[in-house]
């Protein structure tokens, strides 16, 4: 099973990025995590910009690196972090903070395999350097990297390693900003109650509520209150939010929040307000080659198909399918993309398109079995609560040392925390079963579902082949009459012409020939068996007929039988024996008697009846 996508990965490599570790006095101003906003950055590049020893200028360019990758110039950022890192190769106590820079540079651009690449080049540069932050940071650019690639396994394990060390060396201030990764894989697991609790933590202790590490924060914070149906206190936060977006630089992070803003505008049903937010979320990271634009665009898209402006939709993925955002983003994000573009095309009628896109997603589907996407989810959420639940007990054990004045106390304290876990435990298992049995009810009930749409679905084919066969048995019948009423004619052909002949006495004893010819037309056998197989096929057209024109004689409505079935006025004076023109009188007097006008056919009318 795949696990479901969650919007705040979209700012997960983010906090991998800035995650909070601004230690200056750790790294002398070197890393990107030491700024927090662009004055500040602009204020260190003043200061420098004298400098003309290669450390020096390593240090500009860096700087430099640091601006961009602030406001948001990935490429840029990328080019002077190499720039510096290379003047920097015969400096190995310097050279390995560009490096971190520029694997926090990479994981933002999506580039995850280089990203390893300089994450396991740094550690190799800290075996002699010894230093626990450079470590730590080592780590986090390594978790977001494999985040990226979807092994939350390896990111956890890699996030909990910088976690260690930065406790094991009291660094303990950034442990909770660590923490904010931790949060985001606790949304991933769905698990949206606990990743709030640890994101309230957060917000509650920050000193620098001006901080782009604050806003990415409380961005995230607002998805998952989301998911909590909190939507009133989401868009609070989030509008109370967007000077301090505004005032980072970072248009990347603005995108997002517009996101986010228009699908607060979605709840509220003011759809027109959520659409024109999407559009300048995806201009903004389209522009920026972002890779958030994936997730946020799977969104648009679902908007604008739900307001069947399908044309609309397809125009926007097209743009973002050429672009080179689609071919770095994840085979979740991927696999969710030509999944709705194969139904927008299925709903304007381009099927070659639409099985274009579902080849594709198929294909996407065999790599995530492949790579064992999902089979982890319990096994990692119960290392998160673990973990978290050991920092928990630590960090209040350390708050209430202070009140603790004997031993006793401090073991009553331990047990009623021992209680309240196995209270939290069987609550969350009562809980998990419930999901587990509501889901089960609902896969049965549609199950059932589908089996009687099944059963409607025979029921219908069958009535449907019933009626074919009754149409087919009246059309043969009406063939059948059709025919009768020929052979009718026929006969009178046959004995009109006999008669004719002897007229002509070309026949021997012609008075008695005559005679009994007249005898034999005479005869209404046929035109009996004729009356009798029409009344079968036919049974209502006599009595209707009759009901509605109560003026018809016996003789109209038998000259009505043959006009409903069709026969042309030859045909019709051969079995009446009357000529061509006594049929169109005896039509013309019928319509003035049935009120139809001239312009209107008799056999149209009569088909009514």
């Amino acid at each position: 099973m795949i696990l479901p996508l969650h919007f705040s990965r979209l700012l997960y490599s983010a906090l991998f990025l800035i995650s909070g570790l601004d230690a200056i006095a750790q790294s002398g101003g070197w890393l990107r995590s030491d700024y927090e906003n662009t004055e500040a950055v602009s204020k260190a590049l003043l200061q420098n910009s004298t400098a003309v020893s290669d450390t020096a200028r390593a240090r500009i360019l860096n700087t430099k690196g640091i601006y961009h990758n602030v406001t948001g110039n990935n490429d840029s950022a990328l080019y002077f972090f190499k720039k510096s890192g290379a003047l920097l190769e015969h400096y190995p106590h310097l050279e390995a903070y560009p490096l971190l820079n520029l694997g926090m540079a990479l994981n933002a651009k999506g580039e995850s395999a280089t990203a390893l690449k300089t994450a396991n080049k740094v550690l190799q540069l800290n075996r002699k350097l010894k230093k626990p932050l450079i470590e730590a940071i080592s780590y986090q650019i390594m978790s977001g990297a494999y985040f990226t690639e979807d092994n939350q396994k390896k990111s956890v394990e890699y996030l909990l390693k910088g976690i260690k060390i930065l406790e094991k060396n009291r660094l303990g201030r950034y442990v909770a900003e660590m923490k904010l990764n931790l949060a985001n894989t606790y949304i991933q697991t769905n698990n949206y109650n606990f990743a709030a609790d640890l994101f309230e933590d957060y917000i509650s202790t920050a000193t620098n509520r001006n901080s782009r590490m604050y806003a990415i924060a409380l961005v995230n914070y607002s998805e998952c209150l989301m998911e909590l149906d909190r939507y009133d206190k989401a868009a609070t936060l989030l509008q109370d939010n967007m000077p301090n977006v505004l005032a980072t630089g970072d248009k990347e992070l603005l995108a997002v929040v517009y996101s986010r803003l228009a699908k607060l505008e979605i709840n509220r049903k003011r759809i027109n307000e959520a659409i024109d937010l999407y559009d300048k979320a995806v201009d903004i990271l389209l522009e920026k080659k972002s890779k958030y634009l994936t997730l946020i665009l799977s969104e648009y898209l679902a908007l604008l198909e739900g307001q069947r402006r399908y044309n609309d939709a397809i125009k926007v993925g097209s743009r973002y399918r050429t672009s080179s955002m689609y071919r770095k983003s994840t085979i979740h994000q991927r696999l969710e993309f030509e999944k709705a573009i194969a139904n927008l095309y299925s709903k304007t009628g381009n099927l070659k398109e639409s099985n274009k896109a579902l080849t594709i997603a198929l294909a996407l589907c065999d790599s995530l079995r492949q790579t064992g996407n999902g089979e982890l989810e319990h096994e990692i959420q119960a290392r998160y609560q673990t973990e978290i639940q050991r920092q928990k007990n630590i960090h209040l054990k350390q708050n209430n040392s202070n009140l603790q004045k004997v031993i006793r106390a401090e073991d009553r304290l331990l047990l009623l925390y021992g209680i309240m876990a196995l209270i939290l435990i069987v609550l969350v298992f009562f809980l998990l079963r419930y999901y587990w049995l509501r889901n089960k009810l609902q896969k049965e009930g549609l199950r059932s579902v589908k089996a009687e749409a099944a059963l409607l679905r025979k029921a219908k084919e069958h009535e449907a082949d019933s009626a074919r066969q009754k149409e087919v048995m009246v059309q043969e019948k009406q063939r059948e009459l059709a025919s009768m009423a020929l052979k009718m004619a026929t006969y009178y052909e046959d004995i009109n012409a006999m008669i004719a002949l002897i007229d002509a006495k070309e026949l021997r004893t012609p008075q008695d020939l005559r005679k009994q010819l007249k005898k034999i037309a005479g005869e209404k056998d046929f035109w009996t068996y004729f009356e009798l197989r029409f009344n079968k096929l036919h049974p209502d057209f006599k009595t209707k007929l009759t009901n509605t024109f109560e003026k018809l004689t016996k003789n109209d409505i038998e000259f009505c039988c043959l006009v409903k079935l069709g026969l042309s006025t030859k045909e019709i004076g051969s079995i009446l024996n009357i000529s061509n023109e006594s049929v169109a009188t005896k039509k013309y007097r019928l319509r003035k008697k049935l009120n139809i006008s001239d312009e209107k056919d008799l056999g149209e009318i009569l088909e009514g009846f």
